[in-house]
């Protein structure tokens, strides 16, 4: 029995909703009706981690800036800046930054993986 694509994405979308205590409202768009009509297993994941970070980013060097999609456009989005010293690093073809949280014994941190090119990082199967 096939599902309603549009049920699909509520359900998923709800999930996630609840999963983050309402952070992440929306991992399907109604635009990937499509998409879903033609597969056969979605996989969604969402993390949420309740930490502060180790050196707090200042509001008021958030910005509005483009981030580019995929398909070429870009959107408007607040990036957050910050002018501390960051662990960072270059590697062929991307960096990353290392973002700790404050310490504690659980010791998390986030890495962000900034591919050099707007099409993403080169994948190879």
């Amino acid at each position: 029995m096939a599902l309603d694509p549009a049920e699909v994405i509520d359900e998923v979308n709800t999930w996630a909703e609840v999963h983050t205590n309402v952070l992440i409202n929306q991992i399907l768009s109604k635009d990937s009706i499509e998409v879903i009509r033609q597969s056969t297993v979605i996989f969604a994941n969402a993390v949420y981690i309740k930490g502060a970070w180790s050196e707090k980013f200042n509001v008021r060097f958030t910005k509005d800036s483009d981030f580019h999609l995929l398909d070429g456009t870009s959107v408007k989005v607040p990036f957050i800046a910050s002018y501390e010293d960051q662990y960072l690093r270059h590697y062929d073809g991307f960096q990353v930054v290392h973002l700790p949280y404050v310490e504690d014994q659980r010791q998390f941190s986030m890495h962000i993986y900034l591919p050099d090119f707007r099409e993403g990082l080169p994948y190879s199967a």
